[in-house]
């Protein structure tokens, strides 16, 4: 009966043991589970962060989208409207060219005319300088005989002055008289005598 204390004692450290043994993995199975769980839950913050990222996205998109059929549409009228003024563009060249090609005729035309009035002007000039140069030695030839009609009349004055002079001096009956006579510019001298 001395022993039945240690004995109890014995088996109360047993059993304490055993109950050790058994709980120290469920202690260990309990922090697993609450490791678990608080990473599910920062799992789960993620997932829904990212989900709100990926909500975002694409709304981003669909503006984005919007914004590029918007943009094509608006390219799509600037093509329209660029072949449009490339069509209007061409057809005003091509009469426009026509109308050039017309001034550029014309002118040619004018130049062939402008060429041959020279001609005929230089033509003109040459017989009018031809024609002044008859006149200035027509002159020229007038003046000489001038000259030479006051040079007979001055002679014929002598003469007759000295045929007055002698016929004086034989106390005839016959007079002489000098005279001029004018016409076209010329004047010419005559001596009569009665």
């Amino acid at each position: 009966m001395r022993n039945a204390p240690r004995a109890i004692i014995a088996l109360m450290a047993v059993f304490i043991s055993i109950a050790l043994v058994a709980c120290t993995p469920a202690a260990g199975l309990v922090a697993e589970r609450d490791a678990l769980q608080q990473g599910a839950a920062q799992q789960a913050g993620r997932i829904a962060d990212l989900e709100g990222r990926i909500a975002d996205a694409d709304a981003r998109l669909t503006e984005a989208r919007d914004t590029l059929t918007a943009t094509k549409s608006e390219r799509d009228d600037v093509q329209a409207l660029l072949e449009e003024t490339a069509s209007e563009h061409e057809a005003f060249l091509a009469t426009e060219k026509v109308l050039v090609d017309g001034l550029i005729a014309e002118r040619n035309t004018l130049a062939s005319k402008g060429r041959e009035l020279e001609a005929k002007l230089t033509e003109r000039q040459n017989a009018i300088n031809a024609v002044v140069g008859e006149r200035d030695a027509a002159r020229t030839e007038r003046e000489q005989l001038k000259a030479q009609v006051a040079s007979l009349n001055s002679a014929l004055a002598s003469a007759a002055a000295t045929t007055s002079s002698l016929l004086a001096r034989v106390s005839s009956p016959v007079r002489c008289y000098y005279s001029e006579i004018s016409y076209y510019g010329y004047t010419s001298g005559s001596v009569r005598c009665y």
